[in-house]
C-alpha cells in the first residue's frame, strides 16, 4: 500500500526501544499519542476505507473527534445502525478498536492494539479484517 513512509527508520527504532524497555514515555503523553496516530495514520486509512465502502455502495462516515475530553476516531457503516470501528486511547502503551456490528443482536468486539506494534501495514490490516466481519456478516 505503501512505497515510502516519512520517518520510518526512526518509529522502527523508537518502537524497538519501546519494545526494549529502553525508552521512558512521560504520563501525559496518552492523548498526544493516541492523537499523533488519529491525526495521522488512522484518518488516511479510514478515509481510503470510506471511499472503498462508498464505491461498493455502503454508506460510510469517519467521525475524527480530537477536542472532546476523550478523542476518538470511527468509521460508520450503514443507514441507522450503530455500527462500525471505533478507536479510542487506552493507556500510554496502547489504544483501544471496538468493533461493533449493528445488526441485532449488537455485537461488539473489543481490542488493545499496542502502538508500537501500529504499523500503517498492520492497521490496514486490522481494519480490513474488522470491516469484513461487520459490513459482510450475513443477517440473523
Amino acid at each position: 500500500m505503501y512505497r515510502y513512509e516519512p520517518f520510518d527508520g526512526l518509529r522502527q527504532a523508537l518502537r524497538a526501544r519501546e519494545e526494549a524497555g529502553l525508552l521512558m514515555i512521560p504520563a501525559d503523553m496518552t492523548r498526544k499519542r493516541f492523537l499523533g496516530f488519529a491525526e495521522t495514520t488512522l484518518t488516511v486509512l479510514l478515509r481510503r476505507l470510506e471511499r472503498v465502502l462508498r464505491q461498493g455502495g455502503i454508506p460510510a462516515d469517519i467521525h475524527l473527534e480530537c477536542s472532546s475530553p476523550q478523542p476518538s476516531v470511527a468509521a460508520v457503516f450503514g443507514e441507522g445502525l450503530p455500527h462500525g470501528v471505533f478507536f479510542v486511547p487506552a493507556d500510554l502503551q496502547s489504544m483501544c478498536l471496538t468493533v461493533r456490528i449493528g445488526t441485532p443482536p449488537i455485537g461488539e468486539e473489543h481490542h488493545r492494539l499496542l502502538y508500537r506494534h501500529c504499523t500503517p501495514r498492520f492497521l490496514e490490516r486490522a481494519l480490513e479484517q474488522a470491516v469484513q466481519r461487520v459490513v459482510l456478516a450475513p443477517p440473523i
